[in-house]
Parts: C-alpha cells; structure tokens; sequence
C-alpha cells in the first residue's frame, strides 16, 4: 500500500468530469428487432487531483473503460465536460486537443495490441516525441535510453521487438511510450490485469515510483479492488454506468457504502481478517437501482 497515502492533501482538481453521458446504438433479437441504446456511462461527475492516484473499479461493462477513452479523446461523450486545468475537452477541436493529448496519456490493459509488432522498440519509443517535436533526432537515442532506464528496461533493447518481451516487460514498454511525452495525467486501463501475480507487484510499485519521481497523476482503472487498493489514494465505485461512490481508500475499506462494494470487497482475497465483517451472502445483494443504494456523491 501506498506509504504516502495519509499525508497526501491534494487540492487542486487536475481534471474534472462533469455529468458525462455515453451511449452506444444496439439492436433487439426478434423478428422485428428494435434500435436502441446501451447508456455506458450515464451521468457521472468526480474531480481527479494533482499528484493523487484515484482507482475506479467495477465489473466488465460498467463503463469504466469508457470513461477512461472519452478523457483521453479516444471517443467522445453524448453531453458532459471533461476539464483540464481550466479547458473544456469535449468542446475542443481536433487541432486544439493536440498539445493537450500530450500531457494526456494511457497505457492499455493488453500490450500485444496497443505496440506495433513490425517497429523497433527505438521507433516506437520515439515516433510521438518527433510527432510533437519534443527532441531533436540527433537526440532521439539518448532520450530512448533515459526512457528504457525509468521502466527497467536494458538499453539494448532499443533494436529488438516487442514480441522478444515478456509480458511483462510489454507493459513496462507501454509505460515508457506514454512518458515519452512528458505527461501530466496518466488513464492506467487494467494495466496489471493480464500479468502474473508476481509481475503485477512489480509494475505496481514501477508505477508508484514513476509517480513519485516525476510528479504523476493517475486515473487506474480496475474491476477488482486489490490492486486498487494497493495503489489508489481515494476509489470510485462503478455500477451500470453510475457511480455508487467515492472515497478515501481506506475509509471505503473500513465503511462501505453499498452492499456491491462490500461484494467487491469480498471477491478479492484480502490479507486482513478484520474485513472479513464486510462479507455478504448472495442473497443479501440487491440491484443498485433499489432504494437503498440511492445517495448523494461527494466531490
């Protein structure tokens, strides 16, 4: 867990997200099948602030990946706003948003498919700092190697490709391609979702460094709370497009708001017993849309 996590007192909202609403078109099965459409996020509000790492956790298709694409400009929402530091994203042209993509990056859960099998590990690394003009080409090697170095990656890598690498060692290359631009904010996508146990700790504590070094601010996405926990200093809780809550991640531990965060709470193993006072049986779970699950968020 993260050691800094209590003396943290973030205060300025480095993005915040404003009643975001995301739908997709989909069609009935029937004879007569009927368009309509699937609400992926639906209306949801939280405040992202510098230097913290907030988790949002939640099954597969509750939107949290959605939601991670639409503040990276992957997709745009229905209605809502996406503000960086003063600017509204949603509203932004596509010429505008370019040096904000920068200071804007995300690493993807899978990284067979988000790092292109037929370039050098040189190329990759150093194709969107010469896009953006962010190093000279008779600097481009140096640069490279500072970049291998920050992942713990050998310098020799540079001419091999990215099927020579673990998995592992993928996600380290996913996460120095996202710091070639000198980022701000980083949308972490199930990055350890893929990896065995062993390596998901060591790409948790690479990115705790990385935070700590260079001064980064983390959305982490997850559908389970361990490594969330691990890493996050406040969590949102995602349910069907909604936001169930937020809190501190130790107070969200302690005192769970709703019956399915206490499910999610049981569906990882955890190492204290003491919370075990927060398992549910099946039947105890209800949908949250019921009453009992309608509260105020706080940002």
């Amino acid at each position: 867990m993260k050691e800094d996590k209590t003396t943290k007192a973030p205060q300025t909202p480095i993005l915040e997200v404003r009643n975001l609403v995301k739908t997709y078109p989909a069609f009935t099965q029937g004879l007569w099948p009927v368009k309509e459409k699937v609400h992926a996020v639906s209306d949801i509000s939280f405040d992202i602030y510098e230097g913290e790492t907030l988790g949002l956790v939640g099954e597969s298709g509750s939107g949290k990946s959605t939601t991670g694409r639409q503040i990276v400009a992957l997709e745009k929402p229905d209605s809502g706003q996406i503000i960086y530091r003063g600017q509204d994203l949603v509203q932004m042209r596509t010429a505008e948003l370019k040096p904000i993509r920068r200071e804007i990056q995300m690493v993807f859960q899978d990284p067979n498919s988000s790092l292109n099998p037929r370039k050098h590990i040189k190329d990759i690394l150093a194709d969107p700092m010469l896009h953006h003009k962010l190093v000279k080409r008779k600097d481009v090697t140096k640069r490279v190697e500072y970049l291998l170095d920050l992942v713990g990656l050998p310098r020799n890598s540079m001419g091999r490709y990215p099927f020579e690498f673990s998995g592992g060692q993928r996600q380290r290359l996913g996460i120095a391609r996202a710091l070639s631009l000198e980022p701000k904010l980083i949308v972490l996508d199930e990055p350890v979702s893929a990896l065995d146990v062993s390596i998901q700790a060591q790409i948790l504590n690479l990115l705790h460094d990385l935070q700590n070094e260079l001064g980064l601010t983390y959305l982490f996405i997850a559908h389970g709370l361990g490594a969330v926990h691990y890493i996050s200093d406040r969590i949102a809780v995602m349910y069907e497009g909604r936001i169930l809550e937020i809190q501190e991640a130790e107070t969200l531990f302690k005192h769970p708001q709703t019956d399915y965060t206490r499910e999610l709470i049981q569906a990882d193993p955890l190492p204290d017993p003491s919370l075990d006072q927060f398992r549910v049986t099946e039947e105890d779970l209800k949908s949250p849309c019921d009453e009992k699950f309608k509260f105020e968020v706080t940002l």
